[in-house]
């Protein structure tokens, strides 16, 4: 198998396993090591409570953003899209991972495309 169609496979591969299989964070995150007391503030109002953010120069909702986001296979490109939709109507940002699988396979571009899904 040429190494541009091992990419591809790889990226169809990690889509199927995490739907399918049962897997796993390899290691720690530390946060099993927080622990988060509970404290009531009956006297906010949480309508009154702002999560939003500065980030670049751009206001998001809350400090929140998906990254990491594959392409490269048909799969991929439309979950790119579903979750640069997503963030749009929520206000959270969007980036998209590696795009390596555009420099053997121009096409794939259209997978990364997620602008007109994300106006702002």
């Amino acid at each position: 198998m040429a190494r541009d169609d091992q990419i591809r496979s790889r990226k169809a591969d990690h889509l199927r396993i995490v739907a399918e299989e049962e897997v796993a964070h390899a290691s720690s995150t530390l946060l099993e090591h927080v622990r988060l007391f509970h404290q009531a503030l009956p006297e906010i109002d949480l309508d009154a409570v702002d999560t939003s953010v500065t980030f670049f120069g751009r206001r998001l909702s809350a400090p929140l953003l998906i990254t990491s986001m594959s392409g490269g296979t048909e799969l991929a490109g439309a979950m790119n899209r579903d979750l640069a939709t997503v963030a749009a109507e929520h206000g959270i940002g969007f980036g998209v991972g590696s795009q390596r699988v555009i420099l053997d396979h121009p096409e794939a571009l259209t997978d990364f495309a997620v602008r007109s899904h994300i106006p702002e």
